[in-house]
């Protein structure tokens, strides 16, 4: 296969204007913000009842169109990563319906017939399959110019559970080309990881009770975060294989890294995790677990133990203790490696980033878009910097990918970031709780451009049949 330079040109987002202030919810649920704010962050957005995944992906991706002063006749894919479908036979194609709509009512060419339309699903990590896949289209013969991948998702947790503050929604538009303007890929080195996890994340779309909102998340809360970190140390370990390498020796030649962002404390734990286990290849573990109280002989048969998943769901005992030792080892380091040796590897736009929550498959690339707004704004030079992209999707797979820093990078970023957090609608708790239940007026905070959901189809008869389906309008920019 002949070597193409393939990756990132631009990025652009959206996230709805309803705000929650955690500061705000935790008086609401009377918990110490402070616990909070450190462990998830300071905020996250939920749509209004006129918006949905596929009208933040249309706005994301007419805007990328538009600033970006893209030819749509040149985009070849479409694809959508997402795990927020409200249609089981459609997706990308219905924002292609309705950007055409709006590039129409612009006077602008509308995307052609012969673009592609797929979306995927794997939790949150369907956003960096579908990133995968538009990579891959340039390699396929006859591929027009533009890839657009869109990453769109509505993360929502119970109402008094324990993942209700760790919500959120957004979307993401990333164009991709050859000759990329900010960001190489090279897939060639990327890293996949996947096993069965069975019920550490899970929608069913069948439930009993007919009032459920189905996408609302099944989660077994430890076991979920443990299932995280043990595929990401899969992933690294099959990257030290692949690649001939320690673990120590990836994270010092790697200047950046982003994982996905299900919450602050979680990449941190995980990047902590990678520095723990590189400590054992060059036997420097011995001091950290002495110095640090850490039992040494039940830390490494933590590490060892080979865990039987379906055992665990069979006996009901995935949110029992696992890897206690590990996970007191990590508490204590993380703060200082956060703050000292990885602050420059981690720690960019995470201001931002704590306003946002949880965007599933978006949260890495909104992480990515971050750091690169953040580093910009400081006039850091990231030039040919090596960056690890580090995708996870719940069920469960880990996604490895290595990225190059464009050297005019700093030029070419058209970031929204910032601006599109700016002026949030700060809900009250009332209002909160009715947006959450889905009893809130239709038509509140409807946004004043950009695209809505304009009515519900509620016709069933012989002749013709509408009912649930959603239809778009288009209200201008």
């Amino acid at each position: 296969m002949m070597h193409q330079d393939i990756g990132i040109s631009a990025l652009n987002c959206y996230f709805p204007n309803n705000k929650i202030d955690l500061k705000e919810w935790c008086q609401w649920r009377d918990i110490p913000f402070e616990k909070i704010k450190n462990v998830v962050g300071t905020g996250f957005r939920l749509p209004s009842p006129c918006e949905d995944i596929y009208t933040m992906a249309a706005n994301a991706s007419l805007n990328l169109i538009l600033e970006n002063k893209i030819d749509p006749n040149e985009i070849g894919l479409l694809s959508l990563g997402t795990e927020t479908s409200k249609d089981n036979a459609l997706g990308a194609i219905i924002i292609k319906g309705m950007l055409n709509s709006a590039l129409s009512k612009l006077g602008i060419k509308e995307l052609p017939r012969e673009c592609e339309v797929p979306e995927f699903k794997h939790a949150c990590l369907g956003g960096i399959y579908a990133l995968k896949n538009a990579v891959r289209y340039f390699y396929a013969p006859h591929a027009k110019k533009y890839a657009i991948v869109m990453a769109s998702d509505i993360a929502k947790y119970p109402l008094l559970s324990s993942g209700e503050s760790t919500q959120g929604s957004g979307a993401i538009a990333i164009l991709i080309e050859q000759n990329p303007k900010l960001l190489n890929i090279d897939l060639s080195q990327s890293v996949s990881s996947s096993d069965f996890r069975y019920v550490d994340f899970r929608k069913p779309l069948e439930k009993e009770d007919e009032n459920l909102d189905i996408h609302l998340a099944l989660v077994n809360g430890k076991f979920s975060s443990f299932c995280y970190l043990d595929e990401v140390r899969s992933a690294f370990n099959i990257m030290k294989s692949k690649q001939s390498v320690t673990l120590k020796e990836v994270l010092k030649i790697t200047d950046l890294f982003s994982f996905h962002r299900p919450f602050k404390r979680m990449p941190e734990n995980a990047l902590t995790y990678l520095y723990i286990l590189s400590l054992i290849e060059d036997e420097r573990i011995d001091v950290y677990c002495e110095d640090n109280g850490i039992d040494k002989e039940r830390f490494l048969k933590e590490l060892q133990h080979k865990h039987n998943f379906e055992k665990m769901v069979k006996e009901q005992s995935v949110n029992g203790p696992i890897q206690e030792e590990v996970n007191k080892l990590i508490s204590i380091i993380r703060p200082k490696l956060m703050a000292e040796s990885y602050k420059d590897k981690i720690g960019f736009g995470v201001e931002l980033l704590n306003e946002i929550g949880n965007t599933y498959s978006s949260s890495i690339f909104i992480n990515i878009l971050a750091t690169l707004e953040s580093c910009r704004n400081n006039n850091m030079d990231l030039a040919n910097k090596k960056w690890l992209a580090v995708g996870y999707g719940s069920g469960n797979a880990c996604e490895i990918l290595p990225l190059t820093i464009n050297e005019s990078w700093q030029h070419h970023l058209q970031s929204n970031l910032a601006s599109s957090l700016a002026t949030p609608n700060t809900l009250g708790q009332t209002d909160y709780e009715a947006l959450h239940k889905n009893t809130i007026d239709r038509n509140y905070h409807q946004p004043t451009k950009g695209f809505i959901i304009d009515r519900v189809g509620q016709t069933k008869n012989e002749s013709f049949e509408d009912q649930d389906i959603a239809f778009y309008k288009f209200l201008g920019i």
